[in-house]
């Protein structure tokens, strides 16, 4: 889940970059996944592991999930760009989003699965994405499959459903 909360990124309309996603992730991407526009205009999922394969990546929050219809139809997916000025809101977070986990403040990277890892800038070797700004919980969707067993028949099927919960998001105060 991504949210914008406060900046120039007031809008999902903002994208600054586009790409086909990457036909070679393991997992689909995921909307507030951090994500690098790679030299050949793909999107992938996180940090290649290495400053040196990441410098001619360009980064960013995934707008929109890789199964949405939109991105379906058009074949690309947009990503708004570490701009230096704006406040984003995710949830995809390497560690349990606490206070005691992302202190406010803290030096922010990416790992290869696309989430956001507390880092200390002195060792760290890949890029710096922004910094804690704050911890909040906001309305969200789950998404939940259950098993369920006919009386009748004794048939298994799987059912899905969505419903309302809290979602804790992690503030990030975007690097440039």
């Amino acid at each position: 889940m991504i949210n914008f909360k406060k900046g120039p990124a007031l809008s999902l309309h903002q994208v600054n970059y586009v790409g086909a996603p990457d036909s070679g992730n393991s997992t689909d991407i995921v909307s507030g996944m951090v994500v690098r526009v790679t030299a050949d205009g793909t999107v992938a999922i996180g940090s290649t592991g290495t400053l040196a394969n990441d410098k001619n990546s360009l980064f960013g929050f995934a707008i929109n999930n890789q199964s949405a219809g939109d991105v379906i139809e058009s074949g690309v997916i947009g990503v708004y760009a570490l701009d230096g000025a704006s406040v984003i809101e995710t949830d995809h977070a390497a560690a349990t989003i606490n206070s005691g986990n992302y202190p406010i403040g803290h030096a922010l990277g990416v790992n290869t699965s696309g989430q956001v890892v507390s880092v200390d800038p002195a060792t760290y070797a890949g890029k710096i994405i922004g910094w804690v700004e704050g911890i909040r919980v906001l309305p969200g969707k789950v998404n939940t499959t259950v098993s369920l067993t006919n009386q009748v028949t004794q048939e298994a099927t799987g059912r899905s459903f969505t419903y309302q919960s809290n979602v804790t998001m992690l503030g990030v105060k975007l690097a440039s």
